[in-house]
């Protein structure tokens, strides 16, 4: 058992008399945010206060009154604030956690947070009309980490792409295929006023061309449409997983909206919204009375021409997961989409779904700079920065660290110059050089004392020399590992962790240049090794986690 556990299971013990806590109070054991208010802080006084009927500060000294954790665990326990409960670990204690994160390895940061809850994370999802841009890039990224860091956090996590495959976006899109494909066959034609116009078009209509030849010149549009955008789709798709799989994003699932209608989910959602009563006409359309649900007003389902709003196909679609077995639902979406929440909410609230199970994440646009200059992102006129050509530029490294760096709802400027930079300017080269160089320390100790440093048992150092007030800090920094995790988890905030190994790394160099590790004397050589074997621990999961690169040599 870990000493966080410990401490957990000491404060369960004495806090049983006061009754179950609802689900939505969780209390919490974590580093406080000030130093001064010890090493752990927990807020269970004030979760306990109101089925207690006591102020969190006398329940606190109850609780503190009742505790029995041995004192080689903690020194001190005290009160701070409105009743929150601070914890003071001896220092035998603060080795024991350097120890922890080494004995675990790999595996440090883990825990069972999630209770394994099946979420399904949604993000991408865009029309098969063109690449991909740095707009979904940034979705692609922000999703994939999250994922990963939710299945740290003890989810069980599945990664899925929604294909909005059928509409007008995709008639114009085939349109827009065959005036290619005519006018390579040089015939004169009115390219659609709203077609997509990228370079990428004409190469697809190119190799459609070079397969079928002219046999398509003269086929009636009706039926020459759905060819040119099956074709055209699929090709679209090929980039898309192309570039999603250099970015080191993979699904689990690809979902598809044309045979999502074509199985009849559609209509079965809808009669059984009607049966419910939450649907009802007028005007000659459809609507759903989605301000039984808080929306600021109804949508309509089924417009008068008979045609289905985007609403009804994702109305479907999302009770389809709820069946499929999820439990959470996660959302990645742009931030053209946020009037949209509501009515989704709604809708799940209508089938009996609980609205807080479904959580949509609003990924805000990315600006790039390049030479100082903010580059265009037009798509239709084909004149937009692709992931393809992000990556092409800076790289997968730094593009997954730079598109996570701020929080999602956040607009992110990204510098392309400072992205290709080889020093502490760039954050992800800054955090990669810190694992470097501790890889070139341990070369140095294998050179100096002839032994391999594979063959070191970090787990049997004396930890006791690290005196150093940095040290004991580090330690400590190092404990918060799995406390980030979670909080990343919870808040749906990947961006946490760069803060944290940013954070890290500069405690790190700083503490490098100001005290030697190999040529100290042996005891104290020995300690400082195992603690840069826990810093190079964190170094390697936060990367593995964020999806980037663990150099041992820059």
């Amino acid at each position: 058992m870990n000493i966080t556990d410990c401490i957990l299971e000491h404060l369960e013990k004495v806090t049983k008399k006061y009754g179950q806590l609802p689900e939505d109070s969780r209390p919490v054991l974590e580093p406080p945010k000030l130093a001064a208010h010890g090493d752990l802080s927990s807020n269970i006084a004030l979760c306990l206060a109101k089925i207690a009927g006591k102020k969190p500060r006398d329940i606190a000294q109850e609780i503190i009154n009742d505790l029995k954790i041995p004192s080689e665990i903690c020194e001190k326990v005290d009160i701070a604030g409105p009743g929150f409960i601070n914890f003071y670990l001896a220092k035998d204690c603060i080795y024991k956690l350097l120890l922890e994160i080494i004995s675990e390895g790999g595996k440090y940061g883990k825990t069972d947070f999630g209770g394994q809850k099946k979420v399904l994370i949604e993000f991408v999802s865009a029309n098969p009309t063109g690449p991909l841009t740095i707009a979904h890039a940034r979705q692609a990224v922000v999703g994939d980490i999250l994922a990963s860091i939710m299945e740290t956090a003890g989810f069980s996590v599945e990664r899925e792409y929604y294909l909005n495959d059928r509409g007008r976006q995709m008639r114009l899109l085939a349109e827009s295929t065959r005036a290619r494909y005519l006018e390579l066959l040089g015939e004169t034609v009115e390219f659609p006023a709203d077609g997509y116009k990228g370079g990428y078009m004409i190469d697809i209509a190119r190799e459609f061309m070079k397969e079928n030849g002219d046999e398509y010149k003269d086929v009636e549009i009706s039926k020459a449409l759905p060819i040119f955008q099956e074709y055209t789709k699929e090709k679209i798709m090929d980039m898309i997983r192309k570039d999603l799989s250099d970015t080191h994003v993979e699904f689990d699932n690809w979902t598809s909206e044309t045979k999502l209608v074509e199985s009849g989910a559609v209509e079965k959602c809808l009669k059984l919204l009607e049966e419910k009563g939450y649907i009802y006409k007028e005007e000659g359309a459809v609507w759903f009375r989605s301000m039984d649900f808080g929306d600021d007003k109804n949508r309509v389902l089924i417009k008068g021409t008979g045609e289905m709003t985007y609403l009804v196909p994702d109305i479907a679609y999302h009770d389809g997961k709820y069946k499929r077995g999820f439990e959470m639902l996660i959302d990645l979406w742009g931030p053209d989409h946020h009037g949209y929440i509501p009515r989704l909410k709604a809708a799940m609230q209508a089938l009996g779904r609980d609205k807080e199970s479904l959580r949509v994440l609003i990924v805000q646009l990315s600006t790039l700079y390049k030479n100082g200059q903010q580059l265009s992102m037009s798509t239709r006129a084909g004149e937009f920065v692709s992931l393809r050509d992000l990556l092409n530029e800076v790289g997968c490294d730094a593009a997954r660290y730079f598109l996570i760096m701020r929080k999602p709802e956040a607009h992110l400027d990204f510098d392309l110059d400072i992205a290709k930079k080889e020093t502490s300017d760039n954050p992800v080269y800054y955090v990669q050089y810190a694992h470097a160089r501790i890889a070139s320390i341990f070369t140095k100790y294998e050179d100096t004392t002839g032994a391999p440093i594979n063959g070191f048992d970090f787990t049997k150092v004396d930890m006791s020399p690290l005196m150093e007030k940095e040290e004991i800090e580090l330690i400590k920094f190092l404990s918060q590992f799995p406390v980030i995790i979670e909080d990343c988890a919870r808040i749906l905030g990947p961006h946490l962790l760069t803060d944290y190994m940013e954070n890290l790394v500069s405690r790190f160099h700083t503490y490098y240049e100001k005290y030697k590790i190999v040529g100290a004397d042996v005891p104290l050589m020995n300690a400082r090794l195992a603690l840069i074997k826990g810093i190079q621990i964190i170094l390697q999961n936060g990367l593995r986690i964020l999806g980037v690169s663990v150099p041992e040599r820059m």
